[in-house]
């Protein structure tokens, strides 16, 4: 779990190191909580995941009946295109 977390901590202070990526977390920020300061909370939400919540997450929304599988069938080639 903790691996996990250093995951995602890095990928997110990795992506506020340009100006680019500040402005970009300050967007999301501002348009999902219609406040920019939740930006400055992100990491400490993070890290109060726990793994008792991603278990109860996961049994809520993967379970297997609530699953969609999907077949791909290549098309038969047809005349001697390449």
């Amino acid at each position: 779990m903790q691996k996990a977390k250093n995951q995602v901590m890095k990928a997110y202070v990795d992506g506020l190191k340009t100006v680019h990526g500040k402005a970009e977390a300050l967007a999301l920020n501002e348009t999902v909580f219609r406040d920019y300061n939740q930006l400055f909370k992100d990491l400490d939400r993070y890290n109060k995941v726990t793994a008792e919540q991603i278990r109860d997450v996961a049994k809520k929304y993967l379970a297997p009946e609530q699953a969609t599988l999907v077949v791909l069938k290549p098309k038969a080639k047809t005349g001697g295109g390449q």
